[in-house]
């Protein structure tokens, strides 16, 4: 009976998404079920096609995956299959899977403010510092919630205090780094479209504040769940309604806008990761190619006028070596430092 499982957990551990039963839960499980087996083979479509993999793509397919297991699991238990066994997995899946929805918003937001940059070994504006530690921070936040999810699979009603303290704060913690997280990441796409000049797409700003917004709605209920005394009534038609309305729909919105774009196209990616690649090969003076560095200002190679040809027509004569005299007195490449 779904009452005998609230003994699973003792007291002061919220039950995310409650007990599920036949008359709130079977339907519903069913429908995302059915959704997430639809997004599903997109997201794998969208790995394998040439013109649209990429790596932020791997944690959204490896979530629709999680989550069509969890609620497949809700579905049985939903139609009178409870087990010890199969509650514990579909908690621990609850709130580990979340962590793989965030991951590819900082990755996205990254590549978005590259895109009017000239790479440089010194890159370290306020904006992508922060972006560096929002990473930092959610990686934190992942191990916080891996090790609350193992410790939750032998949880049991004779479990001690200071145990069942150590899952909370560390359930808590996580909550609120992905809460900061995701409205941070708001915050650092509407700055970095404010500052760049020229301006970054509004559309691709637009779609990552939406995800940042969607993604703070399930990070705010879970916080509200943990910290919530006394714990909601797990068969409660109110509990029901919170789940399915402030995490999985956002969940699922995300889901589908991850796999709405071509991510490749839509972010510039493969060009971002050629900067990220200079930059790298900057830092061990290695790098040599279309990017070049004079310390930590941004510059471009021009080549020598002994292996360059000029059209005697239409480019004033004297007018290239009178900008660059240094031409006149050597023939190795120099440094013409944008401006």
């Amino acid at each position: 009976m779904a009452s005998n499982l609230t003994s699973i957990f003792p007291t002061g551990i919220s039950l995310t998404g409650g007990i599920p039963i036949k008359s709130q839960d079977l339907a519903a499980s069913v429908i995302f079920t059915i959704i997430y087996a639809l997004i599903f083979p997109v997201a794998v479509w969208r790995l394998i096609s040439s013109s649209s993999r990429c790596f932020a793509l791997i944690r959204p397919t490896a979530f629709a995956m999680a989550r069509i297991v969890t609620f497949i699991i809700r579905a049985l238990q939903a139609n009178g299959n409870y087990s010890k066994g199969l509650f514990i997995a579909e908690q621990v899946l609850l709130l580990c899977g979340f962590i793989l929805l965030c991951e590819p918003l900082l990755t996205l937001i990254g590549y978005h403010m590259m895109r009017n940059t000239v790479p440089h070994p010194g890159q370290g504006a306020m904006l992508n510092r922060i972006h560096r530690l929002l990473q930092l921070a959610l990686t934190i936040a992942l191990i916080l919630g891996i090790y609350a999810g193992s410790q939750l699979a032998s949880v049991s009603s004779t479990t001690s205090s200071s145990s069942i303290s150590t899952i909370k704060d560390c359930r808590d913690a996580n909550a609120i780094i992905c809460l900061i997280v995701t409205v941070l990441s708001a915050v650092v796409s509407l700055a970095a479209q404010a500052k760049e000049r020229p301006a970054l797409p509004i559309k691709s700003t637009i779609y990552l504040v939406a995800i940042s917004a969607l993604l703070s709605i399930s990070s705010a209920y879970r916080l509200f769940l943990y910290e919530h005394s006394p714990s909601p009534n797990p068969v409660g038609s109110g509990t029901k309604a919170a789940f399915y309305l402030l995490s999985s729909v956002p969940e699922v919105v995300v889901s589908i806008l991850y796999i709405s774009l071509n991510l490749n196209t839509a972010f510039e990616i493969p060009e971002g990761r050629r900067k990220e690649k200079a930059i790298k090969e900057m830092k061990k003076g290695t790098y040599q190619g279309e990017w070049s560095t004079a310390g930590n200002v941004e510059s471009q190679q021009i080549p020598s006028s002994s292996t360059v040809s000029y059209p005697s027509q239409g480019f004033p004569p004297n007018t290239y070596t009178q900008q660059y005299p240094q031409h006149q007195q050597q023939q190795q490449p120099v440094y013409w430092q944008q401006k």
